[in-house]
């Protein structure tokens, strides 16, 4: 398939609402779409635990994962051009075989994923602040608060969606970029001596393939990307933007992730990064202290 006819047939679909192509998204709140869906405490954790198991072996496994992730934001970003409207996986799917596998791979891709994993984040929240402010906050309560304002930035409309989304990114970027430097350098604390076992940084685990049962771990890094697929009709020039924000979003996550787990080796054995229940807050303790939790 051509991108120029995919071109052609995007810009008939889009020509009513040329006119208002100023008020759609650009191309950096695209990016924090993309890197706020797929960087959660979820992600987070997998890579202490990634880094923990295999160190280099690891770090591997996410650059194989980095390359599936780029074929896959590749096929979305087709298909999104293809069927220039409000499609998602169901549409896709349903365009080349059918219905059926439509309704399955909907129930598979976000019904399960989301019914799992929003539980998850919601749970960790929970267990953060427990941990962070014993006592103060009643159980379960500021999840809820925290779904339902999220529930209704996105009824609200996408104007305020993606203004509260570009907040949290950025916050969630700086934060994670800082921590990974800080540890990296040592500037706030000297990196201390690992009294237990240290992350290994040997390159055993790659010579003998072993990464290669790593990369599922790894690939929870990086999904999420190309539900900015469904929003083609609210991003400017999305023929350029919808596979440029994919893409661009998916190698700044492997750095953010990369400067991040390798902060954590330098602070962090083996035994805590794997059995911590909430690994990033011992992390910010190891590199700010007390006051790194907050």
């Amino acid at each position: 398939m051509s991108y120029i006819s995919t071109t052609e047939s995007l810009k008939m679909a889009s020509s009513p609402v040329i006119a208002s192509n100023s008020k759609k998204m650009g191309l950096l709140t695209m990016m924090a779409i993309c890197i706020g869906l797929v960087i959660v405490q979820g992600a987070m954790i997998s890579a202490m635990q990634g880094i923990g198991m295999g160190g280099m072996t690891f770090v591997f496994a996410m650059i194989a994962a980095l390359i599936i992730s780029q074929f896959n934001a590749m096929s979305f970003a087709e298909l999104s051009l293809m069927f220039p409207q409000e499609g998602t996986l169901a549409t896709y799917t349903q365009k080349a075989i059918g219905h059926f596998p439509a309704i399955v791979s909907v129930f598979a891709g976000y019904v399960i994923v989301a019914s799992l994993a929003v539980p998850v984040e919601m749970f960790l929240v929970d267990a953060m602040l427990t941990e962070l402010l014993p006592g103060v906050f009643p159980e379960k309560v500021v999840p809820i608060l925290i779904l339902i304002a999220l529930t209704v930035t996105n009824l609200v409309g996408k104007n305020v969606f993606s203004k509260v989304q570009n907040f949290i990114a950025f916050i969630l970027v700086s934060v994670m970029i800082l921590l990974g430097l800080m540890a990296i350098t040592g500037a706030d604390k000297p990196h201390p001596v690992i009294t237990g076992t240290p992350v290994d940084w040997g390159f055993g685990g790659v010579v003998d393939g072993s990464f290669i049962g790593l990369i599922a771990l790894a690939m929870w890094l990086f999904v999420g990307s190309e539900y900015i697929c469904p929003m083609i009709n609210e991003v400017k020039d999305p023929v350029k933007n919808i596979p440029r924000a994919m893409q661009m979003s998916l190698f700044a996550i492997f750095g953010i992730f990369l400067a991040f787990v390798f902060g954590a080796s330098l602070y962090m054995d083996t035994e805590t990064l794997l059995t911590a229940p909430i690994p990033y807050l011992n992390y910010a303790n190891a590199v700010f202290g007390q006051a790194g939790l907050f």
